[in-house]
C-alpha cells in the first residue's frame, strides 16, 4: 500500500465512489479515492494529549481523538500540513456541492481561541470492542496502548476513508492507521541495575596490608576476661559474626629485621696473632703562666692578692717618654 507525500497531491485527483448508507445511524458515507488508490500520507509530528482504553469499548466503532499541532504556525512543515488538509477537504465539498445540497461542513481541522494551535481530528477503528492501532515506539519496536502517555509526541499514518452526511451536516473521516511514539521523557522498562556482591561487606577481616582490625576491642575484651556472651552481644550490635571472631587468629605485626650475617673469620684463625698492648694517652693540659691573667668563668673568678699585685707591679718596666720630632 502506498504513502503518498501530501506536498505533491495533485487535487484533481481526489474523486467520491459510490454512496451507501448504514441502516442504524442512517449516515451516508461517500468512500474516496485518490488515483484509483486509498489516500494515506504521514503527518508532521504531533502530541497526544490523553492516554488511549486499553480496556473493551461497546456500541461503536470508531474511538476519535485529536493530534495537536502546537504553536502550529512558527512550523512550516506544520503549517503547510494544515493548509493543505483544508484545501482538501473544501476542494471536495465545493466539487459535489449539488449533491450535498448545501448541507453545514464540519471540517476535520480546529484551532484553539488564540488561533495559536491546531487540532487534527482523526478516528481509530474499533474490532471486537478493541482498538485497531499499532503502536510502535522510536526503534520502531511494536507496543502495547498503555505505552502511549499525555503529551507523547507522535508520528503518524492517517489514511481519507470516506465522506459522511447525516442530517444536515457533512464532513470527512481520517483514520489513524499507526502512530510511532516518542515518550515524553526517558522511560527505561529493563533493569540496568547491577547488584552487589553479597559477600562485600563494608567491615572486612583484617588483612596483610595493614587493614584496620574490626576484632580489635573484642580481642581487649576477651584479654581482661569479658564473658563470651556479654562479647557476642556486641558483635550482634555491630553486624559482626561470632564465629568469625572466635575463628580469627590475629597475624601480630612484627617489624621485618635484616638478619645480621655470620663474619668469615674462624676464631683459629686469630690463636697466632699478638696484639699489642695499647697504652692510653692522657692529654696535657696547658697551665696559664704565673704573672699572666687568664681568662675564667665570672663564677670561678677569684680577685688577685695584695703579694701578686706587688709583684707584677716591680716586673713592669719603666718606658721612657717619646721625644717628639721638631
Amino acid at each position: 500500500m502506498n504513502v503518498f507525500d501530501w506536498k505533491n497531491m495533485i487535487l484533481g485527483d481526489l474523486k467520491l465512489k459510490s454512496s451507501y448508507t448504514t441502516s442504524k445511524s442512517r449516515v451516508t458515507l461517500s468512500p474516496i479515492k485518490y488515483q484509483k488508490d486509498n489516500y494515506l500520507c504521514q503527518t508532521p509530528p504531533a502530541l497526544l494529549l490523553n492516554k488511549l482504553p486499553t480496556g473493551n469499548i461497546t456500541g461503536k466503532k470508531f474511538y476519535k481523538i485529536s493530534l495537536f499541532f502546537e504553536y502550529y504556525k512558527c512550523n512550516k512543515k506544520s503549517k503547510e500540513f494544515i493548509e493543505k488538509i483544508k484545501k482538501v477537504e473544501n476542494f471536495i465539498v465545493e466539487k459535489y456541492d449539488k449533491v450535498l445540497e448545501n448541507k453545514s461542513f464540519t471540517p476535520s481541522i480546529k484551532f484553539s481561541k488564540s488561533n495559536e494551535d491546531a487540532f487534527f481530528n482523526v478516528n481509530i477503528q474499533i474490532f471486537n470492542n478493541k482498538l485497531v492501532l499499532p503502536v510502535f515506539n522510536y526503534k520502531k519496536e511494536q507496543k502495547s496502548h498503555g505505552y502511549i502517555l499525555p503529551r507523547s509526541r507522535t508520528l503518524n499514518i492517517v489514511y481519507l476513508k470516506d465522506m459522511w452526511r447525516v442530517n444536515k451536516r457533512v464532513g470527512f473521516n481520517w483514520i489513524l492507521l499507526q502512530t510511532k511514539v516518542y515518550l515524553p521523557f526517558l522511560y527505561i522498562n529493563k533493569c540496568l541495575i547491577v547488584d552487589e556482591p553479597e559477600n562485600q561487606c563494608a567491615n572486612k577481616l583484617p588483612g596483610k596490608n595493614n587493614e584496620p582490625n574490626i576484632f580489635e576491642k573484642y580481642i581487649r575484651m576477651q584479654k581482661f576476661g569479658v564473658p563470651e556472651v556479654a562479647i557476642k552481644i556486641e558483635l550482634e550490635k555491630n553486624n559482626l559474626s561470632f564465629d568469625d571472631f572466635m575463628n580469627y587468629n590475629p597475624q601480630k605485626n612484627t617489624n621485618k629485621v635484616s638478619l645480621i650475617k655470620k663474619p668469615m673469620i674462624n676464631i683459629s684463625m686469630l690463636q697466632g696473632v699478638k696484639l699489642k698492648n695499647s697504652k692510653r694517652k692522657r692529654k696535657k693540659i696547658s697551665k696559664p703562666k704565673k704573672g699572666m691573667l687568664v681568662n675564667m668563668d665570672t663564677k670561678n673568678y677569684r680577685p688577685p692578692t695584695k703579694e701578686l699585685l706587688a709583684d707584677l707591679i716591680k716586673n713592669l718596666r719603666k718606658q721612657s717618654p717619646e721625644m717628639p720630632l721638631l
